[in-house]
């Protein structure tokens, strides 16, 4: 399946502000692709989510940005249950990208 979202708005007192967003779908994952442009710049979305069942979740997201002193944002989630161990994994990391500083959070439990 493959839905294409595309939006333009005209504003009276600002440059157009255009969005475009494709989201796809393969077995369990969901695949999205999104932009928006605001003149003369650009936010980049992409993600990557997985759900094969409750015990089994992932979703991995990077966002490019080109107007801020942020750059960069990426983010990885996951979460896993093995129920034959019983055990419990969730993870999450979070990566900012401020001019060239790379600044990290990691969580797990």
């Amino acid at each position: 399946m493959n839905i294409f979202i595309y939006l333009q708005l005209w504003l009276a007192i600002i440059s157009d502000i255009l969005a475009e967003l494709d989201i796809d779908t393969e077995d369990y994952t969901y695949k999205i692709l999104g932009t928006i442009q605001i003149p003369p710049e650009k936010i980049v979305i992409e993600d990557s989510f997985t759900l094969e069942d409750v015990f089994h979740i992932k979703n991995d997201l990077h966002v490019d940005l080109t107007f801020s002193k942020i750059r960069e944002i990426t983010s990885l989630y996951t979460f896993i249950v093995d129920m034959e161990n019983l055990t419990y994994l969730m993870d999450m990391n979070l990566n900012i990208r401020k001019n060239t500083t790379w600044f990290e959070v990691i969580f797990l439990i």
